[in-house]
């Protein structure tokens, strides 16, 4: 005898004009996103058989939400295929959010749930409350922090800022001039570009910072310690 509640799938296909946006709020559930090389958006979606889906384009962006007709947040998991210069906004309460190849800005935000993206430019920011972090392949401003998880950054280039309060802080293949990370209460690790005129903070209150100096890198380092 299955307990599970019966299950809907929805699939939606909609036609988006050059630099269309993607909006998605879900409260609880997955949100991932592909990329490929048409100018349409591809929603599918698996809920409960009482959650509703709604794809709406308006003023050049894809709102893409979930509803129940019982009032209740339905959880549903999304797997949504975008242009790849297609901007996101991807929120969620209760949210796991994967973005793989899209090449556009990125938003994501969620309060409990895993945030995993691989590319994106211009503006990158990804913020996680209970879940951790990992950006790799990212080019521009990037701001990524995480309260009680660890932060990981790889082949990422431009202004970084990354943090976290309960974690580690690993940041490798990174090329830039600006880059602030740290954390309360764990590690932090730089593998990156040393340029001149640049400007490196590293902090940790309880754990190690390792930072690698490219040979031959003009520095001047001013480091202090309270605990170790």
């Amino acid at each position: 005898v299955s307990l599970a509640p019966p299950q809907g799938e929805t699939d939606t296909t909609i036609a988006v004009p050059a630099g269309a946006s993607l909006s998605v709020n879900n409260f609880g559930g997955a949100i991932v996103v592909h990329a490929w090389n048409q100018n349409r958006v591809k929603v599918h979606a698996e809920h409960g058989s009482r959650g509703r889906i709604e794809v709406s384009l308006v003023g050049g962006t894809v709102t893409v939400k979930a509803s129940s007709r019982q009032g209740a947040p339905s959880v549903v998991d999304f797997d949504i295929t975008v242009p790849q210069d297609m901007a996101l906004r991807l929120t969620g309460t209760y949210a796991e959010i994967t973005v793989d190849g899209v090449r556009g800005p990125i938003s994501a935000e969620t309060v409990e749930g895993e945030i995993d993206v691989r590319g994106g430019s211009g503006i990158v920011t990804l913020h996680s409350i209970q879940g951790s972090v990992t950006l790799a392949d990212a080019t521009g401003r990037i701001e990524v922090n995480s309260v009680n998880e660890d932060v990981e950054l790889s082949n990422v280039s431009g202004q970084i800022t990354a943090e976290t309060t309960n974690g580690d802080m690993t940041l490798t293949g990174i090329k830039s001039a600006s880059v602030e990370a740290g954390t309360i209460n764990g590690d932090v690790l730089y593998e990156g570009t040393i340029t001149d005129g640049g400007t490196y903070l590293f902090n940790s209150h309880n754990g190690d910072i390792t930072v690698s100096v490219p040979e031959g890198a003009n520095v001047t380092m001013s480091g202090a310690t309270a605990n170790g």
